[in-house]
């Protein structure tokens, strides 16, 4: 029995230690792990654990510009510190500048496939849903729907809003329309 006890208190003793260097997770125990600095990884000449003095794009800090500082700022043609950028440094800042921003979201593609998705769903299911959309937005919405399940939808409206979709797909219609006549007098400009 007591061999029983001296090998249990061994054990923890051997998980309680293994979770203090960190061999196994033990939450409470195990020390946090160092976070690095991403931005020191990307520039050149930065000492190890020091803060970076440009970021990926090459920007002054405070320290850089000389406004931070009692120091004066380096001369252009003075030397500088730490060795100047390598090839490969420069083309990842060209290729990080170089990204292209987020796709800009496009309405009509989501009214369209909403169109399909309202398709599936019955007038007064569709009624009951868009009741509390701004007019303007449920114009467009209408208007990408089919004709007879956007009549649908209208009847089951109030009438005072049904009215004022009514004008606005009026409003629509006649501006796709005028739209269209200017692709058409365009496309008669371009060719001879």
């Amino acid at each position: 029995m007591k061999l029983l006890i001296v090998v249990i208190v061994a054990l923890v003793a051997v998980f309680v230690t293994a979770g203090f260097f960190g061999i196994i997770d033990l939450p409470g125990i195990t020390p946090q792990k160092k976070k690095t600095n991403s931005a020191a990884i990307y520039t050149e000449g930065a000492e190890k654990g020091a803060p970076p003095k440009t970021g990926i794009s090459g920007a002054e800090t405070p320290s850089d510009s000389g406004k931070g500082s009692d120091e004066p700022p380096a001369e252009a043609g003075g030397a500088s510190e730490g060795p100047p950028p390598t090839e490969k440094a420069n083309s990842n800042r060209g290729a990080a500048a170089k990204q292209d921003p987020a796709p800009k979201p496009d309405p009509d593609a989501g009214q369209k496939k909403l169109a399909r998705v309202f398709s599936k769903v019955d007038a007064a299911s569709i009624a009951r849903i868009v009741a509390s959309w701004p007019i303007d937005d449920l114009a467009k919405q209408l208007a990408a729907m089919p004709p007879k399940q956007a009549g649908e939808v209208l009847s089951l409206l109030e009438p005072e809003k049904a009215s004022k979709l009514c004008k606005k797909l009026q409003e629509l219609g006649a501006l796709e329309a005028a739209e269209a006549a200017r692709r058409a007098a365009e496309s008669g400009k371009q060719s001879p």
